[in-house]
């Protein structure tokens, strides 16, 4: 085998593992979550998931949820920037 065809396997069977580790690991995390999405709904009725939640409490509060551990974010300033932003580009044009 020529240098040539040894590094051209080589990059093949590289690609061909971070296929298969890309492949396993979209398997893995789409089980945990079906799984999630399954127990929540036979324990409370609930259709949503339980590892990773998005909820808007009020126009500038938003709670990020991810394995009961809760993170606020204030989106008040990214809503007054965006509105500068659209004004700044409706101006410009």
């Amino acid at each position: 085998m020529s240098r040539l065809e040894k590094y051209k396997e080589k990059r093949k069977r590289k690609r061909r593992y971070i296929i298969s580790l890309i492949f396993v690991l979209t398997l893995f995390i789409t089980g945990i979550f079906v799984a999630d999405y399954s127990v929540n709904y036979m324990i409370s009725g609930e259709k949503k998931t339980g590892v990773f939640n998005v909820q808007s409490r009020d126009g500038t509060h938003t709670d990020i949820i991810i394995f009961d551990r809760k993170l606020t974010l204030n989106t008040y300033y990214l809503q007054r920037d965006y509105k500068n932003l659209i004004k700044f580009i409706k101006n410009i044009f």
